[in-house]
């Protein structure tokens, strides 16, 4: 269904317009900033969330000036979309100077928060200077289950009330929700709440991963593949675009390539919160430091070479009669196993799952979901222990 890094735009609609062309044309359109690895809240299955008063963390961030050189040269080059995103962004007291210059250079900017931190004189200044959007994510609709998902005491009402106050100001407004073990009997109630503002484009995210240090606790807190399915089946917005979007790619002939095949380091890219400069948010083992380099040098050069990766001929991927429906890609592959060219096992088993949910039954399945079940169920029933019965 495409790939959840990047706020919704799409580069190949924009290098279809200029025709044959376009898609040659090498353009850093779109791109993601990270303004801090810090967060004021403690999210048990968020990737990059280190404590608010993290000093390491904050005596390495990017300084303002630093920022500032960054979106010269990145509007230089090119860039009209970015996304800024942390952590969470309106942790550095610095945020609303950063996103004022980002909007004088002409940028249109798009902030990813928690909503927790917006205050009067944010929302009025926002009003102001309005982004292209801002996108909240809902943890639960109850105090206790938002919280239990937050780890801090009093963010559900401060997260309400940040909605509350930029919603009354007529800004552009986005809701959305991780699923999570904690929070699935909310997750009807979190799309209702956003109904009832009057918002469109609620989406609920079921895709967890490991942390960026290599700690798998987020995914204790993930849905299993059935049901991850079961929900979104269950919404019939997701299910209708679930079935165009087969319908559109089934029959289009995939470059198999190269490793990548998103638009990641040719119109897209991701700076993160010490100016290194990777493929995307999730890509972290290639980056190139914009401290000691331009950023023209860095997408043009060694972007280049981090994104034109071959695939190899035993990929199993390459077997797959369903990769088009699959959300599988080489920076999943290295945020999970720390290589590029790993499959996913969760993704695997997710998109053969969505496939028979929509009547896709491949002909050589990489996957037999049969054989899978019965030995989930063995192991379920190994872990039973069922008591013995002592007679006298």
């Amino acid at each position: 269904m495409g790939c959840t890094v990047f706020p919704e735009f799409n580069p190949e609609v924009f290098f279809d317009s200029l025709g044959e062309k376009g898609h040659k044309l090498r353009i850093p359109l779109v791109g993601s900033m990270e303004l801090t690895d810090r967060c004021n809240l403690s999210c048990k299955h968020c990737y990059i969330n280190l404590p608010a008063n993290d000093r390491a963390a904050r005596a390495t961030e990017l300084s303002t000036k630093e920022i500032f050189r960054i979106f010269d040269e990145i509007t230089d080059a090119g860039c009209l979309w970015l996304l800024l995103s942390g952590g969470d962004p309106f942790l550095r007291p610095d945020f609303l100077d950063i996103y004022t210059y980002a909007k004088k250079k002409g940028l249109l900017v798009t902030i990813f928060t928690n909503g927790t931190m917006i205050t009067h004189k944010i929302a009025d200044y926002l009003a102001l200077w309005p982004p292209r959007k801002i996108e909240i994510t809902l943890y639960g609709m109850t105090e206790a289950t938002y919280e239990a998902v937050t780890g801090l005491p009093g963010s559900y009402k401060k997260c309400i009330r940040g909605i509350e106050l930029l919603h009354e100001r007529g800004l552009q407004l986005k809701l959305k929700a991780v699923g999570l073990t904690i929070n699935k009997h909310e997750i009807a109630d979190m799309r209702a709440y956003s109904e009832s503002l009057g918002l469109k484009g609620f989406k609920v995210e079921y895709l967890i991963n490991p942390r960026l240090n290599g700690s798998k606790l987020p995914c204790n807190f993930r849905l299993d593949t059935m049901e991850i399915v079961e929900m979104q089946m269950a919404d019939p917005e997701y299910a209708s675009a679930l079935q165009e979007s087969a319908q559109e790619l089934r029959d289009v002939d995939f470059d198999r390539s190269n490793l990548y095949g998103c638009g990641a380091g040719i119109q897209a890219f991701h700076i993160d919160s010490h100016g290194r400069l990777s493929l995307c948010t999730i890509s972290r083992l290639n980056s190139y430091d914009l401290r000691q380099g331009s950023f023209a040098e860095g997408f043009n050069t060694f972007l280049l070479g981090a994104r034109t990766k071959a695939r190899p001929r035993d990929f199993l991927c390459n077997q797959c009669e369903i990769e088009y429906l699959c959300d599988h890609c080489p920076a999943q592959s290295e945020l999970v196993h720390g290589v590029l060219d790993k499959p996913v096992e969760f993704l695997c088993e997710l998109t053969h799952r969505q496939a028979a949910a929509i009547g896709i039954y491949p002909k050589n399945p990489v996957l037999d979901l049969r054989r899978l079940d019965r030995k989930k169920e063995q192991e379920e029933s190994e872990r039973t222990v069922i008591p013995l019965r002592v007679v006298a």
